[in-house]
């Protein structure tokens, strides 16, 4: 039942059938590791790194443990706990590309940008088909300002969109877990429509650093088509909207994107400014003043600086 409740995405429904089963065969790492990909479905990121260490302890060879005690990792922050734990599982498994992937997102939020190159080629190398190994590699590049090689990536990723392995996962869990067609074409669809939202937004973000603006506001436009609740999109389109000088839309967009993501900081930061600069002072303070609570020193920085204008 557990499994059942897991496979059509009710993971909070399935964590006590897992915690009941771990209980009656403590040395059964299948139950541990369950386990914690319920936790992890269920945003529970801490019980879900125990269940896999848990499991780890049990069956020390498993790469699949291992992997999963990556990402779990991985989403909790802990990216050098990720990258050991992935390094250990590709040592298992060497060819797996989507672990490389993983890999290679983790050293990127590192900062080890050669290495997270390095790796996410070998992922481009092995699953060339799918959308997320391109995404990967085009955000490692971009992050070196290797703009023209990046923008291939991402086109390749938007190419390779109806492919893309967590999309098609969705689908076929769901059909396997005896759910009709269209429950499972609808789960489908809403995770490739994410997935090609932030393909389109980088590209976008490459196309503005090449000059190409109006190519970069038809990426943005095509982000959020796919995914309205998209803040990058949302953020990128208003101000490439405002250095056209469309301010009204930008505004817009900047305070979309704020209702989505209230403390989305660099937005209030943005708006405050446009509106400081249209003369609205009141409406701009209170923007600035959230923006000024940013632990982002540079956005802290900009927002005083306005906030301190005569």
């Amino acid at each position: 039942m557990g499994e059942a409740f897991l496979t059509v995405g009710q993971a909070t429904r399935a964590l006590p059938f897992f915690e009941e089963a771990a209980k009656r065969d403590p040395q059964e790492w299948r139950y541990f590791y369950k386990l914690g990909q319920a936790s992890q479905a269920a945003a529970q990121g801490k019980l879900a790194v125990g269940d896999y260490r848990r499991a780890l302890a049990l069956a020390p060879l498993q790469s699949s443990i291992l992997a999963a005690l990556g990402s779990a990792y991985s989403e909790q922050g802990a990216q050098a706990q990720a990258v050991f734990a992935f390094r250990q599982s590709l040592a298992r498994d060497p060819e797996d590309g989507l672990l490389q992937n993983n890999l290679g997102n983790a050293l990127l939020r590192l900062g080890n940008l050669a290495e997270a190159e390095r790796v996410l080629r070998e992922a481009v190398r092995l699953r060339p088909e799918l959308a997320t190994t391109h995404i990967s590699l085009g955000a490692a590049l971009l992050n070196k300002h290797e703009w023209l090689e990046s923008r291939q990536e991402f086109k390749e990723a938007i190419r390779a969109g109806p492919s893309f392995e967590t999309a098609h996962t969705a689908r076929i869990t769901a059909l396997a877990a005896g759910n009709s067609v269209e429950a499972a074409q609808a789960r489908y669809d809403s995770s490739l429509k994410v997935q090609m939202a932030g393909a389109h937004a980088n590209l976008g973000t490459v196309l503005v650093a090449l000059g190409e603006s109006e190519a970069a506001i038809r990426e943005y436009r095509l982000a959020l088509s796919a995914d309205p609740r998209s803040t990058a999109a949302l953020v990128n389109l208003a101000l490439t909207l405002a250095e056209r000088g469309a301010s009204a839309e930008a505004r817009q967009h900047l305070e979309k994107a704020i209702g989505i993501e209230p403390n989305l900081f660099i937005a209030h930061l943005k708006l405050g400014e446009m509106l400081l600069s249209a003369g609205q002072r009141e409406s701009a303070a209170r923007h600035l003043k959230r923006a000024a609570e940013s632990p982002d020193a540079r956005i802290r920085q900009a927002a005083g600086e306005l906030l301190a204008r005569p």
